[in-house]
C-alpha cells in the first residue's frame, strides 16, 4: 500500500489450450508490465495455467505435471517482482482429488492455495466431471506440497499483501447463495480476488456488473474480478476477457 492507495490489476492474457508453457511465458510477460506500472497485486483468470476449456484432459497426469511444472517457472519469475503478488489458476491433486484452484504466490515462493467451492454442473458447464469441491471437510489437507514448499491449502485463508488483507474466490462462488467472500470479510479480508471463466451470453455482462457491485458493497471490501478470454476453446462457450 503507497499513501493509502492499493493498486490492483486484473489481467487477461491470450491462453492456449493445455499449453502450460506458452501459458507461463505468457503470465510472466504481463506481470512484467503490470509490476511495472506499480501493481501490488496481479489477479489471472480461473486455472490460466492450463486454460479453463481443457475438458476431460484435467483426466491426464501429463497436463497436471506440466501445471506444476509451468508454476515452478512462474513462481522463479516471481523474484523479478518482489512487491507484487500474483494469484495464478491451475488444476492441483491433493489427497487423491483434483482440486480447480487459485494459487497466492511472490517474491520467488508460492505462499497459499484456495480450492473452487461451488461447481457448476448445468447447461454448458462440466466441472463435477473433473474436480472435487473445496469444502470436502474432512478429506481436505490443511496443506499441500509445492514446488519444494508446504503451502497453506483452505477456502478460509486470507492473505497479507503489503499490509492488505487479500483472500480469493473462484467464478462460480460469487454466484452461489452464500460466497465464500461473504464468510473472509467477517474474517477480515479488505479485497477479494476471483479468478473466473465466465463465457459470454447476451445480458449477462450487465448482470454480472451488478453482481460483483453488490458483494463488493456487501463485503465493504474491493472486489478485483479476472475472467478469461482469448484462446479458450469455443466448443460450448464463447470468452470475451470481461471483468
Amino acid at each position: 500500500m503507497n499513501q493509502g492507495y492499493f493498486r490492483v490489476a486484473a489481467v487477461a492474457p491470450a491462453v492456449s489450450v493445455a499449453g502450460t508453457d506458452a501459458n507461463a511465458e505468457a503470465i510472466i510477460q504481463t506481470a512484467a508490465v503490470v509490476a511495472a506500472s506499480g501493481a501490488e497485486l496481479a489477479v489471472f483468470p480461473e486455472l490460466s495455467i492450463t486454460a479453463y476449456t481443457c475438458g476431460d484432459l484435467f483426466h491426464n497426469s501429463t497436463l497436471l505435471n506440466s501445471a506444476r511444472l509451468a508454476l515452478a517457472k512462474i513462481i522463479t519469475a516471481s523474484a523479478s517482482f518482489p512487491t507484487m503478488t500474483m494469484v495464478v489458476g491451475m488444476p492441483l491433486q491433493a489427497n487423491g482429488m483434483l482440486f480447480n484452484c487459485a494459487v497466492f504466490l511472490g517474491a520467488g515462493r508460492p505462499v497459499a492455495v484456495v480450492p473452487k467451492t461451488y461447481l457448476p454442473n448445468y447447461n454448458e458447464f462440466y466441472e463435477q466431471r473433473w474436480f472435487a469441491s473445496g469444502e470436502k471437510s474432512g478429506a481436505m489437507p490443511s496443506e499441500v506440497e509445492l514446488c519444494g514448499f508446504n503451502v497453506p491449502f483452505g477456502t478460509d485463508i486470507i492473505v497479507s499483501v503489503n499490509g492488505v488483507k487479500v483472500a480469493a474466490e473462484i467464478c462460480e462462488d460469487l454466484w452461489s447463495p452464500l460466497p465464500p467472500s461473504s464468510t473472509l470479510s467477517l474474517s477480515g479480508a479488505e479485497v477479494i480476488v476471483n479468478l473466473s471463466a465466465s463465457d459470454d451470453l447476451i445480458g449477462k455482462y450487465d448482470y454480472l456488473v451488478g453482481l460483483i457491485k453488490q458483494q463488493s458493497a456487501r463485503c465493504v471490501a474491493g472486489y478485483v474480478y479476472s475472467s478469461a478470454g482469448f484462446g479458450e476453446s469455443t466448443t460450448d462457450m464463447a470468452f470475451d476477457a470481461k471483468g
